[in-house]
């Protein structure tokens, strides 16, 4: 599809892909692997277009928007560990930007045809956090309270598990000196060794 768009747009000498991405296309965060992975890619496929089309001298533009909380059904509708719907909203989502404060701001940055913008709230700074203080960042990434959706889809105690998923000695044992368990635990009331998924 993007080829296709491309061809025409290189024809005539002019275009401009609008490419809708996330923060977390910039830095992953716990529970949101394959998001991070999809949106990484992104980036990496359209900033190389961009390039291309400018060595080539082309008018052909890329604007990659990087949304940070906006006020969507995306946690509601994101789908936990058994592949089912969550059906819970995110906190952090659910406080987020207005879709048309979103959008009208989206627009100002289309306009300027900006090669890349960052638009949300304090949680925007987590780039530049994390490109001059990748330790620091990633330290307070894993520690951060994550919200009741991101809980219940992804980490269940032990007794609600079949027995054969349930974690031996040593992997408990394990998951105990996990940073990430005990961070998770800490936050989420569960006792680190009865965490089954970490991802």
């Amino acid at each position: 599809f993007p080829v296709t768009i491309l061809t025409f747009f290189m024809k005539r000498n002019i275009g401009h892909f609008v490419v809708i991405s996330s923060l977390v296309g910039k830095f992953g965060t716990p529970f949101r692997s394959g998001y991070s992975a999809s949106k990484h890619a992104l980036h990496g496929y359209f900033d190389s277009l961009r390039a291309e089309m400018m060595r080539d001298n082309l008018n052909v533009n890329v604007t990659i928007i990087c949304p940070g909380f906006v006020s969507t059904n995306i946690s509601f509708n994101a789908l936990g560990s058994e592949g089912k719907n969550i059906g819970s909203y995110d906190d952090a989502n659910a406080n987020g930007l207005k879709p048309e404060e979103f959008a009208e701001r989206a627009i100002e940055v289309i306009n300027k045809n900006e090669f890349e913008a960052y638009i949300g709230g304090k949680e925007t700074l987590g780039v530049h956090l994390k490109r001059f203080f990748p330790n620091f960042f990633a330290t307070k990434t894993q520690a951060a309270r994550w919200s009741r959706a991101d809980r219940i889809a992804d980490l269940q105690p032990v007794e609600h598990q079949p027995e054969s998923t349930r974690p031996t000695s040593a992997v408990a044992s394990r998951l105990r000196r996990s940073p990430q368990a005990c961070a998770i635990g800490a936050n989420s009331g569960l006792d680190p060794a009865q965490i089954v998924r970490l991802s």
